[in-house]
């Protein structure tokens, strides 16, 4: 009897080979031996035996090892000894784990030896759970290796596949890198056995050493089965797919980078999520595209957390070949995918950065497109990309809480998580550090969303649309709650990159600098290898921590020049027209003459449109001239029960924006239309969709803040027979009908010719006359 994990544990030896070691050994592992006898294990209880052990030798010096359980081991196993011959019940005689070696013993060379095969008969991880075995092996895993000792390649295959549809795991595969850390396994508890240890499971950590393959968890009472190569850690390369090789799917592939020599932590880590074409395993229906996508996370100053993520998704095919231990699937390989990732074009690029670092082995998964709401728009069956990536949910839970466990899973953003995103062309991932803020960002990215917690977060913009952010606005929700998304809000500051200017705008205050110092940003590729996330670390290394949202008329202390403060004063409606910003200050007392402005010098209390060109460094300050709005209304030829346009257009007379809510009233029936805002001097169009039901006119009114402005009868018509054959045709139906009535009209001139043609003939062949 021994202890392990603060049980009783009682191991039974049955000798049953021909040279047996003496009964006073130290060890109960002594007492017998692993090439012919039988160990059996009680725990708590000496009748309560969970589990049996049986060796023995076969053909040309290898040797098999089976493991008995009753469900995984959490009930008694029944069996009876006699005279040194274990008799299981039947309905348990099947061993849940047949381990074999392909050459020599367990210890071969004087090594481990890796070159084995197991069969398993119960829970493998792959296909359907399956607790008691039952004589149908449901899973073979093989492990090779190619320097004694070391566990270099491990597949598993699912052989009982009950349901093809069904979205389970049928093929693992996983190989060390070239760059892996030294390998090391906890001992065994059988130094001739190298494979089984007893313990406490949940004490294991993967990240000092591998668990070894068998493990008897004691807390559990089960039989735990572990990758021989490892878990999760670094240096290591897998493949989890729910469809058989080649077309891998699903996690495939998922690879482990270490940077620094002898961590077993990943400083990068690259999970792929892809199905190929016409695959269904992601729950999503056939499609002629694949669907790739990439979560691409690596850590910051703390090797130890994952400090930044890329989320890429699109329809590129993974189609290298790819072999793990003699099976070849369509992937990409483990030394090219960091840079085959980053080279790629993507339709979806998206940045996030965990402001405090984040934990766990997979990387970051917030704000991803690893979700089924991405897919729409990426295959071309929605016209917007996903709401989440212009408004994510605000998750009022810490970076330590993963958010694929949240409420929104992948659509949200933690506390103190940032998030970026392109989805408005095809783009490399390229970075950039701005000097604004002091934060590193994405290339092109068409918004991004810092999370402050409690409702308040940062939006930042790019309103001339150029490749980095120049408009930062710190918002609050007033009412905030769990499915809260940073959308609207109130803005309490906010700060502009004009190039030479930068400008703050608080609730009462304005400052516009002329900035001698150059804000140009960084631009930084995505690490890929050691000597480029080094690299990457030494120019972010200043840009890791931001300057305070806050405070961010602080931002403005790193670029000193002239500054022209306006106190009580508002700004409002910053655009940029193409060559020029625009906006509406809100002047509420006079500017003085410390730093004076060119072309904002001296002006008086008001509300002014300023300008400010870049091209030539002006600014422009003109009196605020609001309204009136204009409009009128556009209608297409209207049918019954066919969808009608009716178009709203309203022109701006004025110099600065101006809101408008319009309503259009079909005859006394009310449709509310969205709020708009309408440029200085522009037109806006507001369509609403009516399907009249009867062949009688209609009337139409249109106001806008209640206001009526245009009214319009408009004339419905019946579809005639011609109009409804076009709407019953595919698309390009008109093309299809003027076909159809060519080949129609050639076919009947061919039979009336054929059938003349015959006429005629028998005439002749009878004389008569035509």
């Amino acid at each position: 009897m021994t202890t392990y994990s603060g049980r009783k544990t009682w191991v039974t030896v049955v000798r049953r080979g021909p040279d047996q070691p003496s009964a006073n050994q130290r060890h109960w592992w002594d007492w017998g031996n692993t090439t012919t006898d039988e160990y059996i294990f009680a725990f708590g209880p000496p009748k309560q035996t969970r589990m049996i052990l049986e060796f023995s030798r076969i053909r040309a010096g290898t040797v098999e090892a089976q493991f008995y359980v009753h469900h995984l081991g959490e009930q008694p196993l029944n069996y009876k000894l006699n005279n040194r011959q274990v008799t299981i019940t039947p309905t348990e005689n099947y061993p849940y784990i047949v381990l074999k070696t392909r050459l020599g013993g367990w210890i071969y060379r004087g090594k481990p030896n890796y070159d084995v095969t197991a069969w398993i008969d119960g829970l493998t991880g792959l296909g359907p759970e399956k607790l008691v075995s039952n004589g149908h092996v449901n899973a073979v895993y093989r492990v090779g290796e190619t320097v004694p000792g070391i566990p270099q390649w491990e597949t598993g295959k699912l052989l009982y596949d009950p349901n093809k549809t069904s979205g389970y795991v049928r093929f693992v595969a996983e190989e060390r890198l070239p760059t892996a850390p030294p390998f090391r396994v906890t001992p065994s508890l059988m130094p001739t056995f190298p494979y089984f240890d007893i313990g406490n499971f949940t004490n294991v950590d993967w990240y000092r050493a591998n668990p070894t393959p068998f493990y008897w968890d004691v807390p559990a009472s089960q039989l735990l089965i572990n990758p021989f190569v490892g878990f999760e850690n670094a240096g290591n390369y897998s493949i989890s797919s729910k469809a058989n090789p080649p077309a891998v799917d699903f996690e495939s592939p998922f690879g482990f980078y270490n940077f620094l020599p002898t961590s077993r932590l990943s400083q990068l880590v690259v999970r792929s999520e892809s199905f190929p074409t016409k695959d269904t395993m992601d729950g999503l229906s056939a499609s002629n595209h694949p669907r790739t996508s990439f979560r691409y996370s690596w850590a910051g100053s703390n090797p130890a957390l994952w400090s930044y993520s890329l989320q890429l998704a699109g329809s590129i095919p993974l189609n290298h070949k790819v072999t793990i231990g003699g099976t070849t699937v369509d992937s990409i390989g483990p030394t090219s995918l960091p840079s085959w990732v980053v080279n790629q074009k993507w339709p979806m690029v998206a940045f996030v950065q965990a402001m405090h670092g984040y934990a766990g082995s997979e990387g970051i998964y917030e704000y991803t497109p690893q979700i089924p709401q991405s897919w729409p728009w990426l295959l071309g069956q929605s016209s917007h990309p996903a709401h989440f990536w212009q408004h994510p949910y605000l998750s009022n839970k810490s970076g330590t809480t993963l958010s694929n466990k949240g409420l929104h899973p992948g659509e949200e953003l933690a506390v103190g998580f940032r998030g970026e995103y392109n989805a408005f062309d095809f783009r490399n991932p390229v970075l950039y550090t701005s000097p604004v803020d002091g934060l590193v960002h994405l290339a092109w990215a068409q918004s991004g969303v810092w999370n402050l917690g409690n409702g308040w977060y940062v939006r930042s913009e790019s309103i001339d649309t150029g490749p980095y952010f120049d408009a930062w606005y710190l918002k609050h929700l007033k009412k905030f709650g769990v499915d809260s998304r940073a959308q609207g809000g109130r803005t309490m500051q906010s700060v502009y990159d004009f190039g030479d200017y930068l400008v703050y705008a608080g609730k009462t205050r304005v400052v516009i600098r002329h900035s001698l110092k150059n804000p140009a940003p960084i631009v930084l590729r995505p690490p890929t290898n050691s000597l480029t996330w080094r690299s990457f670390l030494k120019s972010t290394a200043p840009y890791s921590a931001g300057k305070s949202p806050w405070n961010m008329p602080s931002w403005l202390n790193t670029f000193p020049g002239a500054t022209l403060n306006l106190a009580s004063s508002r700004l409002a409606h910053v655009s940029y027209t193409g060559h020029q910003f625009r906006m509406v200050l809100h002047l509420g007392a006079p500017t003085g003459s410390e730093h004076e402005i060119p072309g904002l010098e001296h002006i008086k209390p008001g509300e002014y449109l300023l300008t400010y060109t870049p091209t030539d460094r002006r600014w422009k300050a003109t009196p605020a001239r609001i309204g009136p709005l204009v409009a009128n209304l556009t209608v297409d030829p209207a049918m019954v029960r066919q969808r009608t346009a009716i178009t709203i257009n309203i022109t701006n007379r004025g110099n600065v924006p101006d809101r408008a809510q319009v309503t259009l009233d079909i005859d006394g029936h009310p449709y509310k239309g969205a709020s708009i805002l309408i440029p200085g001097g522009a037109t806006a169009h507001q369509s609403f969709s009516w399907t009249p039901t009867t062949t009688l006119s209609a009337h139409l009114s249109a106001e806008i803040d209640g206001h009526p402005f245009d009214t319009a009868t408009l004339k419905i018509r019946h579809l005639t027979r011609w109009q409804l054959f076009r709407q019953s045709l595919p698309r390009q139906g008109i093309q299809w009908a003027v076909a159809a009535s060519i080949l129609l009209l050639a076919g009947l001139v061919g039979f009336a010719w054929i059938s003349m043609t015959r006429t005629d003939s028998r005439n002749r062949s009878t004389g008569r006359r035509t």
